[in-house]
């Protein structure tokens, strides 16, 4: 089970992370930098390989993109390409996910024995998908989402948990980033009585 400092410890290096692109650009932006950190963030707890960043991050803007448009947007404007965009975004990231849960399952039931001398590696290391680095070497010391996903899911398995899984990684990423824009927003619009204090 997951516990706070389990929660605290993989934000501390998600903002690590993120801070280390976001605080080099010659502006600051708090909603980019949010968005990296949420990214991030939940890459380590769900157990997605650092390569997976980019697919993240397209479906998951995409995606919000296409959830504000259909509730507020297309009243508005008409953007044909928002909702086969996030869909295309979406289904490359469905794939993966269900990819990712095959591999932890089969990771846990095989239990694979090293085969020479290049192959001994810390304990542990043989249990994560090829190319997602293992959570002691970053210091974190928790079993993933879609590792214990098998376990927990019941009678929700292949498309439709990961399906779900994108769901949520979409509304969670895209709330983190619109609620600090939000923030920032009523921020600068006091800022006349901040000028007066």
């Amino acid at each position: 089970h997951f516990t706070p400092v389990h929660f605290r410890n993989a934000a501390d290096l998600a903002v690590e992370q993120a801070s280390l692109l976001c605080l080099r650009a010659d502006a600051f932006d708090a909603v980019e930098f949010a968005e990296q950190a949420a990214l991030r963030y939940f890459a380590l707890l769900f157990g997605f390989a650092t390569r997976d960043h980019a697919l993240l991050e397209e479906a998951t803007r995409s995606g919000y993109r296409a959830l504000q448009y259909a509730i507020v947007g297309r009243h508005f404007v008409t953007e044909p390409g928002v909702f086969p965009n996030a869909q295309a975004a979406a289904v490359r990231l469905q794939h993966r996910v269900s990819r990712l849960i095959e591999d932890y399952d089969r990771l846990q039931r095989e239990k694979p024995l090293p085969y020479g001398p290049g192959d001994l590696r810390e304990a542990g290391a043989l249990d994560w998908p090829k190319g997602v680095q293992p959570q002691h070497e970053l210091g974190l010391d928790f079993e993933p989402v879609l590792k214990r996903l098998p376990k927990v899911a019941g009678e929700l398995h292949g498309g439709a948990l990961a399906g779900m899984v994108v769901g949520l990684l979409v509304g969670s990423v895209g709330n983190v980033a619109s609620s600090v824009g939000r923030l920032a927003a009523r921020f600068f619009d006091h800022r006349d009585r901040l000028e007066q204090q």
